[in-house]
């Protein structure tokens, strides 16, 4: 009978472990922002840099973003973590399209209608400047905004750059 309640109890705590292992991989992803060149990295000359960051929340933390800059996919954003690139002098459209799962299509459908119509946020790049942009998940929109330098580097500091798609 003793050997039934341990194989319960493993198996309760099973789904519990696979969140462990899977938050603990996910952490090791990406360089560490405190760690990398790219806070005191030289932007190109003719380009200028934008940082995007999204703050680590409990409030939609298993939703994945993809970053897109002008129409064309850049990164995908998960909770937690930054990711930067360089880019044209002008103005740069960012926004964001919801990682679908198939029981979320609906949704995916009615908060995705049009990503060109309606952008997050504008940079108006120059060349030689860096910018920063903090995106956040609210109710019902999401919502992108510049952030300081100093802001954006105490917030990303210690945080994983996102793979680049």
């Amino acid at each position: 009978m003793e050997i039934n309640r341990n194989m319960i109890a493993r198996r309760r705590f099973a789904p519990l472990r696979m969140i462990a292992l899977i938050v603990a991989v996910c952490a090791a992803c990406g360089a560490s922002f405190k760690d990398s060149a790219a806070q005191t990295r030289a932007v190109p000359p003719g380009k200028a840099h934008v940082y995007v960051y999204r703050e680590a929340s409990i409030y939609g933390s298993g939703d994945s973003y993809d970053l897109y800059a002008n129409s064309h996919l850049i990164a995908r954003m998960t909770n937690g973590g930054y990711f930067d690139f360089d880019v044209d002098p002008g103005q740069v459209a960012l926004g964001v399209h919801e990682v679908v799962i198939p029981l979320a299509i609906l949704t995916h459908l009615l908060n995705n209608l049009s990503l060109d119509s309606h952008p997050l946020y504008t940079v108006r790049a120059q060349a030689g400047q860096t910018y920063y942009v903090k995106f956040e998940l609210g109710i019902p929109d999401f919502k992108m905004t510049p952030v300081s330098k100093d802001g954006a580097v105490a917030a990303m500091s210690g945080m994983n750059r996102f793979d680049r798609r």
